[in-house]
């Protein structure tokens, strides 16, 4: 049976009790999975189980910022539904003639 490996707890009692003081040190989830050696899942339960613990809010997410895909900065977005239609038929046929003619 292979060795397991010891878990990390920074001279605390637990690993748990290293992930709450990395929390407390202002540490982001992410950082302390990887100082600690747990997985991110892991980490995300013990601060849960301690915000229930001492009766603390979550904090609140915050909105990503909306970026355009690729795609949509395409011309093919701004057709009416069935140019656009074609327009991607169109392509396909292009693309499977392409690779027809590659082979």
């Amino acid at each position: 049976m292979p060795a397991r490996r010891p878990i990390i707890t920074m001279g605390y009692a637990s690993q748990t009790a290293a992930i709450i003081a990395l929390h407390k040190a202002g540490a982001s989830p992410w950082n302390i999975s990887q100082v600690v050696g747990a997985p991110i899942n892991s980490v995300h339960r013990a601060l849960t189980k301690y915000r229930q613990r001492q009766n603390i809010a979550a904090p609140a997410r915050q909105p990503r910022p909306y970026v355009p895909a690729v795609n949509q900065c395409d011309p093919l977005w701004e057709m009416d539904e069935d140019d656009r239609r074609d327009a991607i038929r169109r392509r396909a046929a292009e693309a499977a003639r392409a690779t027809r003619l590659a082979a």
